[in-house]
């Protein structure tokens, strides 16, 4: 990082940033991609930095994707924005702090209109009252989530059992920054150090021991561009946006990367993927493994010593373990490929004795009409159905299935190798009790061709 002329533009953009009393906002897509980083954003504020972080659980969506997807107006998405401010004046609190940056940038722009606007401001009130009878009070600040571990990145280095630093060389980690658009670049006056060349990661990345790389393409974005990648057929530009920015930053050998936006590091972090799938490509300095990319919370998390897993690194496409080595982060490789196995293969129960007698029974039931079809007498059929089950349990339980990194053994017995015990599972499907609407493509071409 050239510093010369930096530091002026650094000073000229500040903001205030309250050092207490917040009402916290999640982010729709963070949750789902990445629920490990905004659980430990309130895990390093409420009870490392002992702040009052406050949160509402009938907050909703801020609408912002779908507004700069041009799928709701403007005027409904400043309902729903008008919406969470008499939430968060209900709950007694005037500090607004969002964990999304699109959510953030739409905040932002809805006060500056309605500064702009005041009729408009006006409209949305009685907008409001009309659908859910509720006023609200605009807040008296409005930050971003990393501004708040910004502010206190001093404190959390102070309290830091690891630094950005590479324990064999003691040489700073070299970190690219990547802040995502909506934090500055629509106001960039409302984020910390402009729009040009913001310092909100910056200053973490210094304050934790790590080396700040520039490249050419620093500013560009990741790729996640709503009308590139939410419009199927423009998804070519959000890939070849990520590509140009991983050619650029390539000559500088960073060793990992830092974002403040949901996207941005689900973007640059499977667009790796595809590069080597395609191009049998990858960045970093280890070979084949990639540039690992972290949120701004795991990092803090990482520095303060939180077990790695527990963080949810292991979410992430391109392996952290080459930066947990370099830095000297110890973690559990066998708790993480037991993880990975079970992402892989879904299994429904830990092991036989989990499995619902009902769900055992009709398994059987199966096996045996499956015998007899086959031209088995009853009594040769049920005895079958013994040997059948055992497949079953192999197929549904995780202690039973055969390990994907080594076929030779069980799950179970691979966690016996290591001296260790399968006690619980816990397992999350991404869409997992969402209702789908389902579609008959060739029914809808011809409803709408009679309808012409």
């Amino acid at each position: 990082m050239i510093y010369e002329g930096k530091q002026k533009i650094w000073a000229d953009y500040q903001k205030e940033i309250p050092d207490d009393h917040w009402y916290y906002v999640r982010s729709c897509i963070r949750q789902n991609f990445f629920p490990g980083s905004e659980k430990m954003f309130t895990e390093i504020t409420c009870n490392v930095l002992k702040k009052d972080i406050y949160e509402n659980p009938h907050h909703t969506t801020c609408g912002g994707i779908a507004y700069h997807c041009d799928t709701i107006p403007q005027e409904t998405v400043m309902t729903i924005v008008a919406r969470q401010f008499a939430l968060m004046a209900e709950a007694g609190y005037e500090n607004y702090v969002a964990s999304c940056i699109t959510s953030f940038g739409n905040y932002i722009e809805t006060l500056e209109t309605w500064h702009e606007f005041p009729e408009l401001e006006t409209k949305i009130r009685e907008m409001l009252w009309k659908a859910c009878k509720k006023e609200f009070k605009k807040p008296k600040y409005v930050a971003h989530a990393s501004d708040l571990i910004y502010k206190f990145r001093n404190e959390i280095a102070a309290k830091a059992k690891f630094r950005l630093v590479n324990k064999e060389t003691g040489e700073p980690l070299r970190v690219v920054e990547h802040i995502g658009c909506h934090y500055n670049k629509m106001f960039p006056s409302k984020g910390v150090g402009g729009a040009e060349y913001p310092y909100v990661l910056c200053g973490m990345i210094e304050s934790w021991g790590g080396q700040i790389i520039d490249y050419p393409e620093r500013r560009h974005c990741c790729g996640y561009g709503f009308r590139q990648y939410h419009v199927q057929a423009n998804r070519g530009y959000s890939f070849s946006n990520t590509h140009k920015k991983f050619e650029s930053m390539e000559p500088y050998k960073p060793d990992m990367i830092i974002t403040n936006c949901p996207g941005c590091p689900y973007f640059l972090d499977r667009w790796q993927y595809v590069t080597a799938a395609t191009e049998g490509k990858t960045y970093g300095d280890k070979p084949g493994f990639g540039i690992p990319v972290f949120t701004y919370e795991e990092v803090a998390g990482m520095v303060l010593g939180y077990d790695p897993w527990d963080l949810g690194l292991q979410l992430h496409q391109v392996a952290v373990e080459p930066l947990l080595d370099k830095i000297g982060i110890p973690y559990d490789e066998v708790c993480h490929n037991v993880a990975m196995h079970t992402a892989a293969m879904r299994p429904a129960y830990l092991k036989r004795e989990d499995v619902p007698a009902e769900d055992i029974e009709r398994e059987k039931n199966v096996l045996k009409e499956q015998a007899i079809n086959e031209g088995k007498n009853p009594d040769i059929a049920e005895k079958m159905v013994a040997g059948r089950l055992n497949k079953f349990y192999k197929e549904i339980c995780l202690e039973e299935q055969e390990f994907v990194m080594d076929s030779d053994l069980t799950v179970g017995k691979y966690v016996k190798k290591n001296d260790g015990e399968l006690v619980k599972m816990i397992r999350y499907e991404v869409g997992e009790g969402m209702q789908k609407r389902e579609e008959n493509f060739a029914e809808e071409v011809a409803k709408q061709m009679n309808n012409n």
